[in-house]
């Protein structure tokens, strides 16, 4: 897939989810000059890639059996309910994405905001479009839908041969972004102080009432919720 067709087939919704925001009209005109700026910068980048692979499954209970293992879940019982295969797959952007987006988090909390979720929105077209290279009638779901456990996407990669084939290596994503956090935390907390963050929540004139407590977070709550991971 290339990245061009990733960035093309972008999905508005999404974004919007990403922002959190009801439509584009709420966007400011630096917003949009900052998204056009991450969209020329990551489809640079970004090397997208999905692995596909069948396997059979069967339905009992809530339980959904599959060649690899078992997945206890209601949800994807549901969803497959009529099923007796399943296609696994896995998509990723490649590791200099993740280097952008550490990259991003150095920069600013707005260029991190943008690029966090324009990254986002396009892991998402990546995964429609590996979705629509499937048979009609099939249903769509991953971790975390519903009562389906993150704790399977270990078995779901091993399935794939997901290190190999795309070195996607989930246990390092797991320690890594945990270490991240606590970094970040105490350095905006302790070292470069909120003063950045409260100037680009107020960029557009709108009041940061919360700041107080938005430094009390990271110099204390997040530092040791961090630790705790």
């Amino acid at each position: 897939v290339s990245s061009e067709e990733i960035f093309r087939r972008l999905s508005r919704d999404e974004l919007l989810r990403r922002w959190q925001i009801p439509s584009e009209d709420f966007l400011s005109d630096s917003d949009r000059s900052l998204y056009r700026q991450v969209v020329d910068e990551l489809v640079t980048v970004i090397l997208p890639s999905y692995q596909l692979r069948v396997s059979d499954v069967s339905l009992e209970n809530d339980n959904a059996r599959f060649s690899f293992g078992c997945i206890r879940s209601r949800s994807l019982v549901k969803a497959l309910y009529g099923s007796r295969k399943a296609v696994i797959y896995a998509g990723t952007l490649g590791h200099e994405a993740d280097r952008y987006l550490r990259k991003a988090s150095l920069i600013s909390p707005r260029f991190h905001w943008m690029a966090d979720a324009v990254a986002s929105a396009a892991c998402e077209s990546l995964c429609e479009i590996a979705f629509q290279t499937l048979p009609p009638h099939r249903t769509r779901v991953s971790p975390g839908y519903g009562d389906i456990p993150l704790s399977c996407q270990p078995m779901l990669l091993d399935f794939l041969d997901a290190g190999k084939s795309q070195a996607i290596t989930l246990s390092s994503e797991g320690i890594m972004m945990p270490l991240g956090a606590l970094v970040m935390s105490f350095a905006i907390g302790w070292i470069w102080k909120i003063d950045m963050v409260i100037e680009e929540a107020e960029c557009n004139g709108a009041k940061f009432w919360g700041k107080g407590f938005f430094n009390i977070c990271y110099k204390f709550i997040t530092p040791i919720g961090m630790a705790f991971v």
